[in-house]
């Protein structure tokens, strides 16, 4: 995928937040429309925009991207630098679980990156020229590349972070395609992530539904919100007024020379309430 189809893919997901995200006092069911149907609940499957852009509420990168200004900026990953010319390390966030509960750790972000290289990933190129992917400690991971990438993680905001022990104990380590003739596995229906929506159901070119993960801190969306049929119905819920951003105490100091972007006003990503 080129850089600008890249950009292009996050703005459209940028833009669908902004859509399920916009609830007033008065608030009343939206409808997005779309000419196809979410191709799968695996995002590894497809390098497809809408896919990505719907998923992309549910599992979040290593980096997000600024919705107003496209600038790059911390997300699971709270900070990184370039250590050697060929060896990126990322500082990963404390205290961030999955939506089953289960603590996002190093381990997941290695796997995710042995999936998205796998044979039946089609996001094999957000990893260009990654020769390993290296555990440093369990907040700690190592991208070392085979020459040096300035941009490397450019477009990491739609590679979103699996489950290692889930994907696992679910037999869905490998990504599979079933209009291939491939069976489906449980993460083709399924999805455990970390953004602020969990995917509630799904039935394929009938309706994919989703609720709010009541542990995100971050953008708290104010709706739940499904899709059916080719429309992405977003039901807004009491008189909530909307995606809120929580402002915190800028945690990234170190931002390192790698990330080229220090957020004056960060945003605080997670909490861990308990509530499932």
């Amino acid at each position: 995928m080129s850089l600008y189809k890249s950009v292009r893919l996050t703005a459209s997901a940028i833009a669908l937040a902004a859509v399920l995200s916009a609830g007033t006092a008065g608030a009343k069911p939206m409808k997005w429309s779309s000419q196809g149907d979410i191709n799968s609940a695996d995002p590894y499957m497809r390098n497809q925009t809408l896919s990505l852009s719907a998923m992309s509420h549910v599992y979040e990168g290593l980096i997000r991207r600024d919705p107003s200004t496209l600038a790059i900026q911390p997300a699971l990953a709270e900070r990184w630098e370039v250590v050697e010319p060929t060896r990126w390390r990322y500082h990963l966030r404390r205290g961030v679980k999955f939506h089953d509960g289960s603590p996002f750790t190093a381990d997941d972000v290695v796997f995710s990156a042995d999936r998205a290289r796998s044979k039946g990933s089609e996001i094999k190129g957000r990893l260009p020229g990654v020769t390993q992917v290296v555990k440093v400690d369990d907040y700690t991971v190592d991208f070392v590349t085979e020459k040096p990438n300035p941009i490397l993680h450019v477009e990491w905001a739609t590679w979103g972070i699996f489950s290692k022990v889930w994907s696992v104990k679910n037999n869905s380590a490998e990504v599979v395609d079933p209009s291939k003739g491939d069976q489906p596995n449980f993460a083709t229906t399924k999805a455990n992530g970390t953004g602020p929506f969990r995917l509630k159901s799904r039935v394929a070119d009938v309706k994919t539904e989703f609720t709010r993960n009541h542990r995100f801190v971050g953008l708290e969306p104010a709706s739940e919100f499904e899709r059916d049929r080719g429309d992405l119905h977003a039901n807004q819920v009491g008189a909530d007024p909307g995606c809120r951003p929580v402002v915190g105490r800028d945690r990234h100091d170190g931002a390192g020379a790698g990330s080229g972007h220090r957020p004056h006003q960060q945003q605080q990503r997670h909490e861990s309430d308990g509530r499932a």
